[in-house]
Order: C-alpha cells, then sequence, then structure tokens
C-alpha cells in the first residue's frame, strides 16, 4: 500500500487547491482550511499518510482526489 507524507500532501493542497494551514495548529498535526469553501480538516504530520487517509482529507475538504 502506498504511503504519502504528510508535508508534501499539505504542499500539494496550498499549491493547486488553494488550501492555507489555520493559525496555531502545530505540534502533530495541521489543520488545514479550503479558502473557497470553508470546510476544514487535520492532517497528521509525525508520521506517513496511508492512501484512503488522503483520500479522507481531500473530502472533508470538499475536494477530488486523484491518485
Amino acid at each position: 500500500m502506498p504511503t504519502y507524507k504528510p508535508l508534501e500532501v499539505i504542499k500539494e493542497l496550498k499549491k493547486h487547491h488553494g488550501c492555507k494551514t489555520v493559525k496555531g495548529s502545530g505540534g502533530s498535526h495541521q489543520k488545514v482550511r479550503q479558502t473557497d469553501t470553508g470546510l476544514t480538516s487535520i492532517v497528521i504530520t509525525n508520521r506517513d499518510l496511508v492512501e484512503h487517509e488522503v483520500k479522507t482529507i481531500y473530502t472533508q475538504l470538499g475536494l477530488k482526489w486523484e491518485k
């Protein structure tokens, strides 16, 4: 099963989907907000993410995830 680096997932969300990290989020988790819809999701940053976790993050932000 493929794994994804959490900081790369956040970078992709910011660069291509108009997301921003919420101020004050830090430690082992980061809160990401989709600026158009206002939807938010929490991203675990202390370990690699498996495919279904990345898909869940995209779904919570109202985005379509493609491999």
